[in-house]
């Protein structure tokens, strides 16, 4: 259908939150798929806002903003999802899951530590590890569980060992509340909130997340990096929006949420 199109006149493009590289080699995999590069007229595939992406694309095809005006605004779009983020401590019943998201996820993944349930099961039960569960719903319906943070207590900091968003979740807003809540867990005590990233092929929209809650506190290690993000930063922050293709993090201006419980703590 989309080649017929192609052959009828009709300007082809690709707009897609993945990695170009990867979408190319699919194509080049696969010589006898109907569609082929050739056939796009234009494509934009990267981690930028659809939104943003999309003005991009229209402005290469001399298109006005308002021939895409329905798709633009990001913000709306978010806003009408109604979305509801809940950050949660683990239960015995979701170690499959949360195993299955530390396999599986690669994107949104600070280290890309992968495990399996019976080696989480041993680290949460006896105390070595702690586990939140991240699900998200919106007015359409359950994601389910779509994140986990796993993490230790220091004398002085909350050290983050996995922290993952899956793939399915990304772009809705569900990343950017999670550096304001680590910030309001740390406040029980401690000054500093420590993530690591360890770089790989794909998780470069982690690294994007973490410079843009606030590059400054980044440490390099060789290839590895460790944000030493303090605490009042943290909680000083509302949300870590993209705008314009960069992480920008944008200060509390609502009244301070209360501390989170043990229990489900909504985002």
């Amino acid at each position: 259908m989309l080649v017929a199109q192609h052959d009828a006149g009709v300007l082809l493009c690709l707009c897609s939150k993945n990695d170009d590289a990867d979408v190319m080699a699919v194509f080049e995999a696969q010589p006898h798929m109907p569609l082929r590069a050739a056939h796009l007229a234009v494509r934009r595939v990267n981690w930028r806002p659809k939104s943003e992406n999309l003005r991009s694309l229209a402005a290469e095809l001399g298109l006005r903003d308002d021939a895409l005006r329905g798709a633009l605004d990001f913000e709306a779009f978010l806003d009408g999802l109604a979305l509801e983020v809940t950050i949660a401590p683990m239960t015995a019943d979701a170690l499959p899951r949360a195993a299955q998201l530390t396999q599986r996820t690669n994107h949104l993944n600070v280290t890309t530590r992968r495990r399996t349930a019976a080696e989480l099961r041993a680290l949460w039960q006896d105390g070595a590890l702690n586990a939140l569960l991240i699900s998200v719903r919106d007015r359409f319906g359950a994601y389910g569980t779509t994140g986990l943070v796993l993490f230790t207590w220091t004398a002085d900091a909350l050290v983050i060992h996995t922290l993952l968003v899956s793939f399915r979740a990304l772009g809705r807003g569900v990343e950017e509340c999670l550096p304001s809540h680590l910030g309001r867990l740390a406040e029980r005590g401690r000054q500093r909130v420590d993530v690591p990233f360890v770089p790989t092929a794909k998780n470069r929209p982690a690294l994007d997340l973490l410079e843009g809650v606030g590059v400054a506190f980044r440490e390099t290690y060789g290839k590895e990096s460790a944000f030493r993000f303090p605490t009042s930063h943290l909680v000083g922050l509302r949300r870590v929006s993209r705008r314009g293709g960069e992480w920008t993090a944008r200060l509390r201006r609502r009244r301070r949420l209360p501390r989170p419980t043990p229990d489900a703590a909504p985002c």
